[in-house]
């Protein structure tokens, strides 16, 4: 069996990042040499940082997660980081599911659409970072292929330069389309919940249709 999966990402709130001096540090550029510009150029760096906060495990955290086994929509369960359920509860959560799907067959893998290199690595280092243990995906320095299938990676044949992402697959393969950007979801999420949901149960639907259409699973 397959189960997919797909996490979404917030920015850490503003004054912590800076209490912390977790942001970039900014280098100033040697041919600019007045102090205006110069500020101005650090502002922009630094509201920069904050707009990609939400990318790396050292600025951002883990605000939702949806899973579905196989292309059974009825499996289909969320959590999400609202009404007092923490991150580390989230990832806790997670974990169990994987651990309970994994151990359930030696045959089950985990699927998605560039986990290899941004979901499960915000995953896993979120999760040490927390001090929670995260179930291990690897051998050695690289992903267990046989237990995790990514999508992007099939997709691309291992060349980093060909695009395509799930939006554009989707579209291109006619299995649906995703309904909104995963960049705006924090926002969202405490806009309106109800839409965020829908939101991330979407992409994690499209997951198998899309592996279906490309032969990747039957």
């Amino acid at each position: 069996m397959i189960a997919s999966f797909d996490c979404e990402t917030a920015p850490l709130p503003e004054a912590y990042l800076r209490e912390n001096n977790l942001l970039p540090e900014f280098e100033p550029p040697g041919n600019i040499k007045d102090p205006a510009k110069l500020a101005e150029r650090e502002q922009a760096h630094i509201q920069k940082a904050l707009s990609d906060a939400a990318l790396s495990p050292i600025t951002g955290s883990v605000c939702a997660v949806g899973w579905m086994i196989g292309a059974d929509v009825k499996t289909y369960q969320s959590i999400m980081a609202t009404d007092g359920v923490t991150e580390i509860t989230l990832l806790r959560e997670f974990w169990r599911h994987v651990r309970n799907f994994l151990n359930m067959d030696q045959g089950n893998s985990l699927m998605g659409f560039n986990i290899k290199k941004f979901d499960l690595p915000f995953l896993v280092r979120r999760s040490w970072i927390l001090g929670v243990q995260p179930y291990d995906l690897h051998d050695g320095k690289w992903w267990r292929d046989r237990i995790v299938l990514d999508l992007r990676d099939r997709w691309t044949f291992g060349d980093r330069y060909e695009t395509g992402n799930l939006a554009t697959l989707a579209k291109l393969f006619g299995v649906g389309e995703k309904t909104g950007s995963g960049q705006l979801f924090h926002q969202l999420m405490k806009d309106d919940p109800t839409a965020a949901a829908a939101y991330l149960k979407n992409d994690v639907v499209l997951l198998p249709q899309l592996a279906a259409r490309m032969g990747v699973v039957l």
